[in-house]
């Protein structure tokens, strides 16, 4: 349901908060986490990028999905410490970082993710070991 809510907050208020010249509509005291996920070798926005975010006392995170421009936003978050993930179709996961939101701010992050196919995905895949 939070997941839901979520996406809900990124549809409707979406434009409104990512146009304007600041984020007033977001809302004191909760925090906003903003931003945009382009790919590593040509810098292009990759829209339908799933972003997970979760914080300590969350059991399950808050998913949004980037736009066609590689736009995401979360809003309404309380100020903590989050982690966030990122994946695509034919992009590999990012590896999660940990992400201070505070309470009144908009907080900015661009996410970088590298296509399956390049060497260092599959570097990366390689190096992995399941325990």
């Amino acid at each position: 349901m939070r997941g839901q809510i979520a996406r809900l907050l990124v549809i409707a208020g979406f434009w409104g908060s990512w146009v304007g010249d600041s984020l007033a509509d977001v809302g004191d005291p909760p925090g906003a986490l903003r931003g945009v996920v382009t790919s590593i070798q040509t810098g292009t926005p990759l829209p339908r990028v799933e972003l997970s975010l979760l914080d300590a006392s969350a059991a399950t995170p808050l998913r949004v999905v980037t736009d066609r421009e590689g736009a995401f936003v979360f809003v309404g978050l309380e100020e903590g410490d989050y982690l966030l993930a990122a994946e695509g179709e034919d992009y590999a996961a990012a590896e999660p970082l940990w992400i201070h939101v505070s309470s009144g701010h908009v907080t900015l992050r661009h996410v970088v993710l590298w296509p399956v196919d390049s060497d260092r995905a599959r570097e990366e895949a390689a190096s992995v070991t399941l325990h």
